[in-house]
């Protein structure tokens, strides 16, 4: 059974979801069109960054805790988790919004705050610049960041919270896979190729990594739900 933990991991993170996306409060669900932008977003630009990270030898996969299908040499759950994961932090910020709105759209320490990590993530493409893994999400989260502040996005606010309480579960999720409880880890990591500072046993970039693959998200369906209501008027 040890070859289903990665897909079992997936499972509950998506299924826990989806269970309550049908509830007449939530009607999570009627987003689905603009969920799966956000979605193919999410594969279009992570995908290949995995393939070639994985090809590299930058990380891989334990194949004691996978099923051991892997289309272009990733492990089907690794595809799953960028489908589930985004879908389970997005479902944490609509929720969050549904049941405690975002009334002050003039609070200025959304945009300070996004400064704050733009500045931070932007020192540290420059100190990693050897080490592709750090440097290109820093690079990737620092631009990512610059992009909303140049668009003044409405959902700043509400995103920093979302992603802020979607910490939680994210590195829940991520300790198991990088070892947390295990004899060895579901994912492993070249520690040549990143910072070499981990949180538990989580690489400290993950937690920018998760940021831009969330703002990515975020933008996608913002972007698709705001240009269905323009086409609906």
């Amino acid at each position: 059974m040890e070859k289903y933990l990665y897909l079992g991991l997936i499972a509950f993170t998506f299924f826990g979801p989806l269970s309550r996306s049908f509830e007449s409060r939530i009607r999570y669900i009627q987003y689905w069109r603009s969920l799966l932008v956000g979605t193919l977003a999410v594969l279009v630009v992570f995908i290949p960054w995995d393939v070639h990270f994985t090809a590299e030898g930058y990380w891989g996969f334990s194949n004691r805790y996978v099923v051991g299908w892997k289309p272009l040499g990733l492990p089907i759950e690794e595809w799953l988790f960028f489908v589930a994961v985004p879908f389970a932090c997005m479902f944490i910020y609509e929720v969050i919004n549904l049941f405690f709105p975002w009334t002050d759209r003039g609070q200025k320490w959304p945009r300070v705050t996004a400064w704050i990590l733009l500045v931070t993530a932007a020192l540290g493409a420059a100190a990693f610049a050897e080490r592709a893994y750090p440097a290109l999400t820093f690079a990737l989260t620092a631009l990512a960041l610059a992009l909303v502040l140049r668009y003044r996005v409405s959902w700043l606010g509400p995103f920093f919270r979302g992603w802020a309480i979607s910490l939680v579960p994210f590195f829940l999720i991520n300790g198991v896979l990088t070892g947390t409880g295990l004899d060895e880890p579901v994912v492993w990591y070249n520690n040549q190729e990143n910072m070499g500072i981990r949180l538990g046993t989580i690489p400290a970039e993950d937690a920018f990594y998760g940021m831009f693959m969330m703002l990515l998200y975020t933008s996608a369906v913002e972007w698709h739900r705001t240009r269905s209501k323009k086409t609906n008027v």
